[in-house]
């Protein structure tokens, strides 16, 4: 499922380094002025994503490293929703960081006068924003994928967070600037699609789609590959509208053709209360015993993740929900929620495949449990998956142990006959 972020409770971090103190070891990129100033333009057009300008913090040849970690730290304490954090210029390897040389770097202050990604990357670890955008157009950027902290993703508090990340190169590669082109090859590619948007798919263009698009621009014209990696449903991240969408009427921006751009529809209108069909499963809902959390036994935590998590409107309130016996530890993850709003299931699988069926819906599709070798091995752990299937799609939820997971089998099998026989 596609997610566009909202703009209101966005920020942007755009550092780019033109000019170097050291020349003879990093040259002078003067295509990263017009890198900075157009992405500015393409992430605050109002017909692609309008990210409000004061939400932008664009830096140009900074020379401070402690300017831009405050930076970005204000960004990533202000945003509520998405982060994005960009950088042009030289790349230097170093050990098992990547240094991001700033306008004062030399080769002699190479290590205390650039910006450390690490540095970077445990501040945007530490955000309170649901989801993170990471743009690297550098050197050896690919670095910032094998540095990714897995296990830091699998802590509570960021695991209902998604991250991407897209870096101009591989770890060992370098990026280019071709002479006389206004942009970089990598944030010039990128500007194109992100602008023009891509055919056959959707309102909004995921970042998973716009990478391989980039990647196949930039390989049609034999310059270095891009890499990218995610976090969550990092992938279905978007930064901005489909202009190629049949059903998108926004006019082009006033930066490409001087027409007063629209701003984005307003949100869709509160959904019809659920049919009295539906009161069968919520009766039952109620009568689940120690299967499901509800009331006061979800907190507050538990319904802010699976919120954010399975892109539950405000609207469906969340009546119940069931959480795998491992609990909530390393193990766990917002996807294995089972959760049950006041109209609709929502479920999601290992591979971050959401949906959202509702419970007239249910009928139509399949449960069953699934005995899979995870857990403790002795037959007493929980080692068993509840499976629904769905068309395309069998989503995994646990691990439980089985007279749990049998129990909720049968709970799952008498929502579907209750609205079946309403």
């Amino acid at each position: 499922m596609t997610y566009l972020p909202d703009p209101g409770r966005s920020r942007a971090v755009l550092v780019g380094v033109s000019q170097y103190a050291d020349p003879d070891r990093w040259p002078a990129l003067p295509a990263v002025r017009a890198n900075i100033a157009d992405l500015r333009a393409v992430l605050t057009d109002r017909g692609l994503w309008g990210l409000p300008a004061e939400h932008v913090s664009a830096l140009v040849d900074p020379r401070d490293t402690g300017l831009v970690m405050e930076t970005v730290a204000t960004a990533t304490e202000a945003a509520e929703d998405t982060v994005v954090f960009y950088y042009a210029g030289h790349g230097s390897p170093a050990e098992s960081d990547l240094l991001l040389p700033l306008a004062a770097t030399t080769t002699q202050n190479l290590s205390w006068r650039s910006l450390r990604y690490s540095a970077v990357r445990e501040v945007l670890r530490q955000r309170r924003a649901a989801h993170c955008v990471v743009l690297l157009d550098c050197c050896f950027s690919g670095m910032a994928h094998a540095m990714a902290d897995v296990d830091s993703f699998m802590d509570l508090q960021i695991s209902a967070t998604s991250a991407y990340t897209l870096t101009s190169a591989a770890r060992d590669s370098i990026s280019l600037a071709p002479p006389g082109d206004t942009y970089t090859a990598f944030t010039g590619e990128l500007l194109g699609i992100l602008r023009a948007g891509l055919p056959g798919g959707g309102p909004a263009l995921p970042l998973g789609e716009v990478a391989r698009a980039v990647t196949a621009g930039l390989g049609r014209r034999g310059l270095p590959l891009p890499r990218h990696s995610h976090t969550g449903p990092g992938d279905q991240l978007a930064l901005v509208r489909n202009r190629q969408w049949p059903g998108d009427a926004t006019p082009r921006s006033e930066h490409e053709d001087g027409v007063a751009a629209t701003p984005p529809p307003p949100p869709p209108a509160p959904e019809e209360p659920p049919a009295e069909a539906h009161q069968a499963v919520l009766a039952l809902l109620e009568q689940s015993g120690p299967l499901l959390r509800r009331g006061r036994e979800l907190g507050l935590l538990l319904p802010q993740l699976a919120r954010k998590w399975h892109r539950i409107p405000a609207s469906e309130p969340i009546v119940a929900m069931s959480v795998p016996d491992a609990g909530v530890t390393r193990r766990f993850f917002p996807q294995n929620l089972l959760v049950f709003t006041d109209r609709a299931l929502y479920v999601g699988n290992p591979r971050v495949v959401v949906l959202a069926c509702g419970y007239d819906q249910l009928p139509q599709h399949r449960v069953f449990v699934a005995t899979l070798s995870e857990g403790a091995g002795d037959g007493t752990g929980p080692n068993h998956h509840l499976a629904l299937v769905f068309p395309r799609h069998v989503t995994l939820h646990g691990p439980w142990h089985e007279h749990r997971a049998q129990a909720l089998l049968k709970l799952l099998h008498s929502l579907q006959q209750a609205v079946g026989n309403s």
